[in-house]
């Protein structure tokens, strides 16, 4: 519900603000109860872990199976049932990147038209997929069909 209540807020404002309607936040829709699969939103205060059990708010216990380790404290949480009626927990972490470690090799790559990208290595060339000639076909049968029809 407060959800419901924050994109609501937001779509007014935009509104308001004059927004023109590509930059605006719509209006949440309304979904049927046997439509949408439901889900349970909650932050740092709404869950904690505590001996392998997650503990959400309202007195809710639940025994979590771990597919891995989370590398730091979770931040928030995200219960919820996917078509076949299974329950899956999705936790938000905030993990330190990373870099990669130098191989000392360099890809350059150019965006062009009748080459997608060409890059300083072929085997990385992107072949243009010829849409634009598919679509000119297409057109041209339709030209086609509509010049043989009566006026």
């Amino acid at each position: 519900m407060r959800d419901f209540a924050a994109s609501r807020a937001k779509a007014l404002k935009d509104l308001r603000a004059g927004l023109p309607v590509r930059r605006r936040a719509g209006m949440p829709r309304h979904r049927k109860k046997r439509e949408a699969d439901p889900t349970l939103n909650y932050t740092r205060r709404g869950f904690r872990l505590k001996d392998g059990r997650l503990h959400l708010a309202g007195g809710i216990v639940l025994t979590v199976v771990w597919s891995r380790d989370l590398p730091a404290d979770p931040t928030s949480v995200r219960i919820y049932r996917d078509g076949p009626g299974h329950w899956y927990a999705s936790f938000v972490v905030a993990v330190a990147v990373q870099p990669l470690p130098a191989t000392g090799r360099v890809l350059g790559v150019d965006w062009g038209v009748a080459v997608i990208a060409t890059t300083t290595s072929d085997a990385h060339d992107l072949p243009h997929p010829g849409h634009g000639k598919a679509a000119a076909q297409r057109l041209a049968r339709y030209q086609r069909m509509m010049a043989r029809r009566r006026p």
